[in-house]
């Protein structure tokens, strides 16, 4: 009878399980995962740690964005090229041959002097006779000290040395090169320079080749009279011209200094400020013998893409901004084209010379400045529409506009 009983309620037959053993079993496995999450979180961060140096050093892992001072417009009646340095005034011929002197020394902390070595030729060889340019130190990042030169220096050569102020000699490496200028960012790895070195440089002061008058002092500092190291002081005798190169114009400093038509190097006014740089991709055709430098102005934007590693944007149109002449002969206001590269970004969107473009983006080009600016905010690849008018059959201009393809100009 008890047998039965217990088949008709099968559940009294059940085992009761012991609670506290079965929160152990669950608290062990719990455990073990945590152990094992740490395991792995450990090993990740490892790899991290040793795998980052190596991601910086080949794609660029430095995050910062290096930005050049920006232009500082003058107050009205203030004279923008007056020295506001606190130091006491000049009052004699010495005391300013002692301040260019010194203002001279202050900027070779920021120059360079690149050496290109062809081949067959050893770093032994007479340095007369090798390739030589002299750079700006711009900038640095976590790996490079980030040197702006022209790319000229790159003619038949195979290797780069860098020397700076202090005699350190070190490898030098082409980063980035703008076709149009023909300027590029050389870099010289900071795990390769003593100490001393890096305690002797500086990176530039930059000021505006917009306030610079004519008349001023101005120091040369580099290399503009070939050969490195070299110094000059005189005098800007003259303002106004430029020239013109693809998507932009760059304004002209003329000097009262004699020099070589391949001289490079920085002009640098009595602050202490670079205002100009010397290039031979500048030099007009009918320069003489005087120094003559583009202003840094002009050159800051590009300057600050390849100081990113970002390539230059490049459309592929040389002009200028239509004249009061030109508006009064009914000619739209904008950017008269002048020229279109051949096989430009422009040249595929059917831009053609003679016209006039009005709008790039949501810019309204009244200045040339206003075309290259905005030009220089839209990435290489990327499409912009720009605005503009072309001379018509019946002798009006009627509107046109473009979709353009942006690229970058590369050098050989």
């Amino acid at each position: 009878m008890e047998e039965k009983k217990h088949e008709d309620y099968p559940f009294l037959q059940e085992t009761i399980k012991d609670e506290v053993k079965d929160a152990r079993k669950t608290g062990r496995f719990v455990l073990s995962w945590v152990l094992r999450g740490l395991i792995l979180g450990s090993i990740a961060s490892l790899v991290f740690a040793v795998s980052k140096p190596l991601i910086d050093k080949y794609y660029g892992g430095d995050a910062r964005e290096i930005k050049l001072a920006e232009e500082i417009e003058a107050e009205p009646g203030e004279d923008p090229g007056a020295d506001t340095s606190e130091e006491a005034p000049v009052t004699s011929e010495e005391d300013l041959t002692q301040k260019k002197n010194k203002i001279a020394n202050q900027t070779f902390q920021s120059l360079v002097t690149i050496y290109g070595i062809k081949p067959g030729e050893s770093w032994s060889a007479n340095t007369e006779q090798r390739n030589t340019v002299s750079g700006v130190i711009l900038g640095e990042n976590s790996e490079d000290i980030l040197i702006f030169a022209s790319v000229s220096v790159m003619r038949k050569t195979t290797d780069l040395r860098v020397t700076f102020v202090d005699g350190s000699t070190y490898k030098g490496f082409l980063k980035m090169r703008d076709g149009v200028t023909e300027m590029g960012i050389f870099t010289v790895r900071k795990d390769d320079m003593e100490e001393s070195t890096k305690s002797a440089i500086a990176i530039a002061k930059l000021g505006s080749s917009k306030q610079t008058k004519r008349g001023e002092e101005v120091i040369l500092a580099g290399n503009p009279f070939g050969y490195s190291e070299g110094v000059g002081f005189g005098i800007i005798s003259a303002i106004g011209e430029s020239t013109d190169l693809y998507d932009g114009t760059y304004s002209l400093l003329h000097t009262d200094i004699l020099t070589t038509k391949e001289g490079t190097g920085v002009m640098v006014n009595m602050s202490g400020e670079i205002i100009g740089l010397l290039a031979p991709r500048f030099y007009p055709e009918n320069t003489k013998t005087e120094v003559t430098g583009f202003g840094i102005t002009d050159i800051k934007g590009r300057a600050e893409k390849l100081l990113n590693m970002q390539n230059v944007p490049y459309i592929g149109i040389v002009g200028a901004v239509t004249t009061e002449e030109m508006v009064a002969a009914k000619v739209p206001e904008g950017v008269y084209v002048g020229h279109v590269g051949i096989d430009s970004p422009a040249m595929h969107a059917g831009i053609q010379k003679g016209d006039v473009l009005q709008k790039i983006g949501k810019t309204e080009i009244k200045e040339f400045a206003d075309y290259t600016n905005a030009l220089l905010k839209v990435k290489p690849g990327k499409n912009v529409v720009i605005e503009g008018a072309r001379l018509g059959q019946g002798g009006e201009y009627v509107s046109i506009e473009y979709t353009v393809t942006v690229g970058t100009k590369e050098t050989k």
